[in-house]
Parts: C-alpha cells; structure tokens; sequence
C-alpha cells in the first residue's frame, strides 16, 4: 500500500497533468484548471479517510476541511463578514473533528468500503451535488469537479493495487486485491451506508446536458494525435 506522502504527489501529478490535457483540448479554460486540479488532488485523498494511522486520518480531514472552507470563502466571501467566517471555519473544524471524524471512524475499516468503486462514485456525485447547490457553481463546473474527483479517489485505488506487487521480488503481496473491488460485501453497513449517499448524490446532482456536450464537441481524432505530441513535431 502506498503511504501518504506518495499519494498526495501522484494526486497532485495526476491533476496537472489531467488539467494540461483539458485546456489543451479545449474542454476548460484557464479559469477552471485550479478547480480541476484541486479536485483530483481532494479526490486523490479521499479514500484515506478510513485509515487506521490517527496522525494520517487527522491530517487528511485538515487538508480536506481547508479546501472546504477555500471553496466556501471563494463562493460566499463577498457576501458574508469577517466575524462569520471565521465562526464557520471555527464551526467546520468542530464538526468535522468532533462529529464526522469519528463516525468514520466507527463506520469504516481501512481498504474497506471506501476502497471501491462504489465509493469513487459516490464521491464524484456527491461533489457535484454541493458544489453545484451549495457553493453555487455552475452545471457544468460542479460536473467538472465531480469528475476530477473520482480520476483522484480512482488513480488512489489503483496505486495502491500497484504497490501490492513486489516487482523486486517478483511476488504479490497479501493485500493485492483489496484495493479495487466493485462493492465491499464484508462490510456491507459502510457500503450500504455509501450507497445510500451516493443516492443522494445523484438524485440532486446538477444537469449533466452541458458537461456531455461540451465533451461531445471536442474532435477527438484530432486529441489523439496532436494534444499529447509537441506541435513542434509536425
């Protein structure tokens, strides 16, 4: 299993390079390559929630809770004053310490639910869901960052699955296979817990019509081709 420090540089390496590929492409524009970036990098965490180290658990909440309150201040600083800022950050870390840090805690087990497929897409869902209705961002941008997401909760799985193959020894560790799966059976509260969620997230999930068709747009031979070798090639 790869240990945190290796998880946040390949999150943070996945959601440069995702975003180079998207403003290249044309599917964003410089606006919003900080928002995908971050949500690959949030994305890319996420699953270590579940994590039985303390110290790891409690400094992914933190990094989670800033890019939280960022996104809140982003949306409604204008709007709201310095003392109610600063009341709701101080409100936010009480909660999410006090409140949903252990509930995670009692709920889950590490490489558990939160390590499935269920779970990225509950992830993404739910994202697009508040930042769409909470933190008022459009349909489309509320999508992107669904997306970019589930790309970080799922290059986590999978480099954890890698990390479960000693290529120096030419072995495959026990852990191998516990990082992807579909649904955690065995411990079905947490998945039926993450469904449910995920449900949720759906059911209020910003339209999807303008993300599609923005995707839809693109020239995809021409991506294949000319996005990812220098043009000073040709």
């Amino acid at each position: 299993m790869a240990n945190f420090n290796t998880h946040l540089a390949f999150s943070a390496i996945l959601g440069g390079a995702t975003s180079a590929l998207s403003i290249s492409t044309g599917i964003i524009d410089a606006n919003q390559v900080t928002a995908l970036c971050l949500s690959v990098l949030i994305g890319g965490l996420l699953p270590d929630i579940d994590s039985d180290n303390s110290h790891s658990l409690d400094l992914v909440f933190a990094i989670l809770g800033f890019f939280a309150l960022i996104a809140f201040i982003s949306a409604y600083g204008k709007e709201w004053g310095m003392v109610d800022l600063i009341l709701f950050a101080v409100g936010s870390y009480c909660v999410a310490r006090w409140l949903v840090l252990p509930f995670f805690q009692y709920l889950t087990i590490h490489r558990g639910s939160l390590h499935s497929l269920l779970a990225c897409f509950m992830f993404s869902l739910v994202t697009s869901t508040i930042t769409y209705h909470a933190l008022g961002y459009s349909a489309f941008d509320a999508w992107l960052c669904g997306i970019g997401v589930f790309m970080g909760s799922l290059g986590h799985l999978v480099l954890d699955e890698i990390y479960s193959v000693d290529l120096m020894n030419a072995r495959i560790k026990a852990s191998f296979g516990t990082a992807i799966k579909a649904v955690s059976i065995d411990h079905w509260k947490g998945s039926l817990a993450i469904a449910v969620t995920g449900f949720w997230g759906y059911y209020f999930a910003p339209d999807t019509s303008a993300f599609i068709n923005k995707i839809a747009s693109i020239d995809w031979n021409n991506v294949v081709i000319f996005s990812i070798i220098p043009s000073y090639l040709f």
